[in-house]
């Protein structure tokens, strides 16, 4: 939001100029976070998920996930632009290793939440859908390549409204 609040004062010299896969992948972290807290709603009941389900295992994979959301946020948005200029572009390029990175590790650890606590099918449409991903992201996380990115986040941005349509609006 700091960032965001950059653009609309008078001074021209500290504004931010946007990158859309790096405006995009930070709409999809927001979102994503909302949905894995929405989701994980069902494990509050003790007929869902008993206790005895539960070990060191299970409650680090399941933290493992908010973990990582909170890590890509803070690494998704510059911190230090100090009242100037920024270049997001430059940002994410520079950045897109841990980021995309910690992304990646996310989404396997999402597949791993999918099978413990929710009883995924390893033959799902999610399951396909978070393979596909990984697939995708992989590449991006090795290449500085313009298109590779543009292509693969245009391709996240789909799938994530895809998703939103499929599963959790027309459940």
């Amino acid at each position: 939001s700091s960032i965001l609040a950059k653009n609309y004062n008078n001074d021209p010299d500290d504004d931010v100029v946007f990158y859309w896969p790096h405006t995009v992948f930070c709409f999809i972290t927001f979102f994503t976070i909302i949905l894995f807290w929405w989701t994980s709603y069902p494990l509050r009941d003790l007929a869902y998920f008993p206790n005895e389900g539960w070990n060191l295992f299970t409650f680090l994979l399941y933290l493992s996930v908010p973990f990582l959301f909170f890590m890509v946020s803070e690494v998704v948005a510059p911190q230090d632009h100090e009242g100037k200029a920024y270049d997001l572009r430059e940002y994410y390029y520079k950045n897109h290793k841990v980021i995309l990175g910690l992304a990646w590790t996310l989404q396997v650890c999402l597949i791993g939440n999918l099978f413990v606590f929710f009883q995924g099918d390893l033959f799902s449409l999610k399951v396909l859908g978070r393979g596909i991903m990984l697939a995708i992201m992989a590449p991006m996380v090795l290449s500085n390549n313009k298109k590779v990115h543009e292509i693969g986040m245009g391709a996240f941005f789909i799938g994530f409204i895809y998703t939103i349509i499929k599963y959790h609006i027309y459940i």
